[in-house]
């Protein structure tokens, strides 16, 4: 089991506002099984981790206890190179500005 991952999997999705059933249907798999993720009589696989990642928009390095914090995660599909910089240039401008 990893430490801390049936909390912070079971408050990414409160945060996402989704039950576990909602969870279980994305996953094509049962309520009973996100429901034991959650309280770590299961663990999930790396492959419906990174599903989970995906869907509660946090990296994957947050789940697994790399990071202390959560992170946004944004897709950068169909952007541009420019459109990426200008939005790194934010973060930084952002993170800066504490």
């Amino acid at each position: 089991m990893i430490e801390g991952l049936p909390d912070k999997l079971k408050e990414a999705r409160k945060n996402m506002k989704l039950s576990q059933k909602e969870v279980a249907d994305h996953l094509g798999i049962s309520a009973s099984i996100v429901a034991g993720y959650e309280t770590g009589y299961r663990t999930p696989s790396t492959e419906v981790l990174i599903k989970l990642s995906g869907l509660y928009q946090c990296s994957l390095d947050y789940l697994v206890g790399k990071k202390k914090e959560n992170q946004i995660v944004i897709d950068k599909d169909g952007l541009s190179p420019t459109q990426i910089l200008a939005i790194q240039a934010i973060v930084e401008a952002m993170k800066e500005s504490k």
